[in-house]
């Protein structure tokens, strides 16, 4: 892709994805007079970049200023939101599929039950209305991750139910726990801001040589792809 404006790449991505205007809108959060105003060039306001590039899947970087690699933060094994949204018979409720997680909290211990094992051992995940309305969330924004290993212990452990939102992760806010697109899958990290504008992402475990944090400089920060928002934890089978 080879568009010289940011107009003219939201809109070779969108078709490129099969997507309209008002399909893009829904996914980024926006109304679709704002995306058509961005397509034109018409927006002063360029805030709700990183949402429309998470809808998109592109490097937001690339996506405002057309340098660098548009997918270079999807490729390999990356996850992108999976939600699929049911309403069954029976007032079942709502039903969230779950999304991949393999080391999305550090991984890496033999001797604990494998994160695949797991998630196809789980029961499927209904959540009624008022679960979705109690978080301020749309049941189509919302996903989950079983827990992978003990970096973000002890809050989130090996085998939770981690639920996330898909959407409004342009603003992002220190010390919140979010859900990193990574080249090996989604991480779950604690994002820390310096006064420097550095950004921190962190383990929330205490053994930093087994969990080292990763620093980012304000440059860095704007390439790092969110997944989604932390919303809740559940207890898992680990």
């Amino acid at each position: 892709m080879n568009e010289s404006t940011l107009g003219d790449r939201i809109k070779a991505r969108r078709k490129e994805l099969g997507m309209s205007q008002d399909q893009l809108g829904k996914l980024s959060g926006l109304a679709q007079p704002t995306i058509s105003s961005l397509e034109r060039n018409e927006a002063s306001n360029t805030r709700n970049i990183a949402s429309v590039a998470h809808a998109l899947h592109v490097n937001a970087l690339w996506l405002q200023t057309g340098v660098g690699d548009p997918k270079s933060l999807l490729k390999g094994k990356v996850v992108q939101p999976d939600t699929e949204v049911i309403s069954l018979e029976e007032n079942q409720g709502i039903r969230i599929r779950i999304a991949e997680s393999r080391g999305s909290c550090g991984g890496g211990d033999p001797s604990r039950r494998d994160v695949d094992d797991l998630a196809r051992a789980m029961p499927p995940i209904f959540k009624q209305q008022a679960f979705f309305t109690s978080l301020g969330v749309e049941p189509s924004d919302v996903t989950c991750i079983v827990a992978d290993g003990d970096g973000m212990a002890n809050y989130i452990v090996h085998g939770d139910t981690v639920f996330f939102s898909t959407s409004h992760c342009e603003r992002l806010i220190p010390g919140h726990i979010y859900a990193i697109n990574t080249p090996t899958g989604v991480q779950i990290r604690r994002m820390i801001q310096r006064s420097d504008g550095h950004v921190i992402l962190s383990f929330d475990h205490s053994d930093k040589v087994r969990y080292p944090n990763e620093e980012f400089t304000p440059a860095q920060a704007e390439s790092i792809s969110i997944f989604g928002r932390f919303l809740r934890r559940e207890g898992g089978l680990a």
